[in-house]
């Protein structure tokens, strides 16, 4: 009797929710944790800004050190063996030992790194924080970076929620919903296991959209948010497209202080600072990722994804600002989606990892508060199909992006298919290419007040 009174909607959700909960217990923490312990790569790019931590401590800029030092110690794609501690290309006695560490554990020979030496690929204001983990030695710096990524994981959800504001139209079950399908997320657990900087990044970025009306609050927090540029990028043109010109104006100051920190070090001139920016951009631009210039490198269309990026900017920084009833979104609908239309363009266009894909949470916020808006408008059987489609084939690619590279590496009629299209981040374009569209159909959709909706109901009546 208890379940004859209940909708097929809610047990539809309760399904999903059960579902999502039994994958984050049964598979995504243990996957978390299993490759966290013992794989060789574990913490591999949270131990660049471990080991650059090293040099703050004795007095040398980090960047310089590992980079444009007489005897650089670096990671180098295109180096055979650079960074490897066992094969150095430099001597690593360019840190002064022996290295005693808060919890007692004391370095008296090299090699400090126990893992491959990356370049610290993020401006000063945020290395320099994340290199006080340099006080203490890397299996514990490891555990405390990972334990305090964990945290940042289980709140971001909830804070992204309070950009939704009708978020109250919300019940428990879509909450839940929402912030387990952002746990499991496939660059979620990935950049969990390599100590990415992602996610502390992510969490500032969203407090300084939660505070953008707090100018200074929100400028300290995107000037250390953007410390990451790669995925900062997105928020900061976001800001300047919101006019928050005096946010924009302390996080670029909060950028210039990081640098001129660093000038009472060894190799602390902000030129070579600068330098070094350059050189880590470099060093990142060539490697795989998710975005398309990777997927078109062997029938060179780089210059493709280039041009995406440019229109892409265009046409929505010099966008009204405001939509009228030609959208139909409301003005929190159209501003998230903005923000996400942002970040899904950069992400297709330069250099980004699967680490970086827990930034398309932004593209869930967006879909999310025009579902709230217009959940009881029905916009035809087959649209409606296709969407649901859509979505699922999106969250499935967000969730799982390795299988379908497995089961098209098991049927040999598929063999044709290059391989730069079958791996993980192969499926994670295609997911961001479909969000993309997706994107972009939610502001010509015959949604509430939109003039094709309007059009529609005259014509009913």
């Amino acid at each position: 009797m208890f379940f004859s009174r209940l909708s097929p909607y809610f047990i539809a959700k309760v399904v999903v929710l059960l579902t999502l909960l039994l994958n984050t217990a049964a598979y995504t923490i243990p996957w978390v944790f299993a490759n966290s312990l013992s794989k060789e790569y574990s913490g591999i790019d949270f131990h660049g800004y471990w080991y650059a931590g090293h040099y703050l401590r004795q007095g040398v800029n980090p960047y310089a050190a590992i980079l444009n030092s007489p005897d650089p110690v670096y990671w180098d794609p295109l180096v055979p063996d650079s960074g490897n501690p066992y094969k150095p290309t430099a001597p690593e006695y360019a840190l002064t030992l022996p290295v005693t560490y808060l919890d007692g554990v004391t370095v008296t020979q090299p090699p400090v790194a126990q893992t491959m030496i990356v370049v610290p690929a993020m401006t000063a204001p945020l290395n320099l924080l994340i290199g006080l983990f340099s006080w203490f030695s890397w299996q514990t710096a490891r555990w405390l970076w990972l334990a305090l990524n964990l945290i940042f994981t289980a709140v971001i959800p909830w804070l992204a929620l309070r950009l939704v504001n009708n978020r109250h139209k919300l019940d428990t079950l879509d909450k839940w919903i929402f912030a387990l399908v952002f746990y499991n997320f496939y660059g979620v657990r990935q950049g969990l296991v390599v100590g990415q900087q992602t996610m502390i990044c992510l969490f500032l970025l969203v407090l300084a959209l939660l505070f953008h009306d707090k100018w200074l609050l929100s400028g300290i927090l995107l000037g250390f948010g953007i410390s990451k540029y790669s995925v900062g990028l997105p928020a900061f043109l976001y800001f300047l497209r919101q006019r928050n010109y005096r946010s924009v104006l302390v996080a670029v100051i909060v950028q210039v202080v990081g640098i001129l920190l660093l000038v009472p070090l060894k190799w602390g001139s902000p030129m070579d600072t600068l330098s070094a920016y350059l050189q880590v951009f470099s060093v990142n631009f060539i490697q795989e990722g998710v975005h398309l210039s990777a997927r078109f490198a062997d029938v060179r269309l780089q210059g493709f994804s280039f041009g995406v990026i440019l229109v892409v900017i265009v046409y929505f920084m010099s966008r009204q600002q405001v939509p009228g009833k030609t959208t139909g979104l409301s003005e929190n609908a159209a501003r998230l989606n903005d923000l996400n239309i942002l970040t899904l363009g950069i992400f297709l266009t330069t250099y980004h990892r699967v680490h970086d894909m827990p930034f398309m949470i932004f593209f869930l916020l967006a879909c999310l508060v025009v579902w709230i808006e217009n959940r009881d408008l029905a916009i035809g059987r087959f649209p409606s199909i296709v969407l649901a489609l859509t979505m699922t084939a999106i969250l499935s690619l967000l969730l799982f992006p390795t299988v379908p590279g497995k089961v098209i590496a098991r049927l040999e009629v598929l063999s044709f298919i290059p391989p730069a299209w079958t791996s993980l981040e192969a499926f994670s374009s295609i997911a961001m290419l479909l969000m993309l569209a997706l994107s972009a159909w939610l502001y010509r959709a015959p949604w509430q007040g939109s003039e094709f909706a309007e059009n529609v109901q005259q014509g009913m009546e």
